[in-house]
């Protein structure tokens, strides 16, 4: 991961599926450039469904688009299986120690 440029860090709690996806879409961080890094917390993710996979692959290429680098945290074990199922965990930037917490 990029070290030039500020480390934003976004939190993501509860349940995450289509009826709150959009809410989780709005929580990309303000200011992100190129060089940042931004660190995505889903220790706190208590529920997902595709969508969530969704919003990371969204994310992802937000963070492209701009010349930003994402990394996922603790990314719950249900998140990865669906990521799995649906062949796309290979593109899920994981920290080092998240692989399906």
């Amino acid at each position: 991961m990029s070290d030039t440029g500020p480390t934003m860090r976004v939190s993501l709690e509860g349940h995450i599926d289509l009826r709150s996806v959009t809410g989780f879409l709005e929580r990309w961080p303000d200011g992100v450039t190129a060089g940042s890094r931004v660190l995505v917390d889903a220790a706190g993710v208590s529920a997902c469904d595709s969508s969530f996979v969704a919003l990371l692959i969204e994310w992802l290429r937000r963070a492209r688009r701009c010349g930003a680098t994402l990394e996922i945290a603790r990314l719950p074990q249900q998140a990865l299986a669906l990521a799995q199922l649906y062949g796309v965990d290979a593109l899920l930037p994981l920290a080092p120690e998240s692989a399906g917490t």
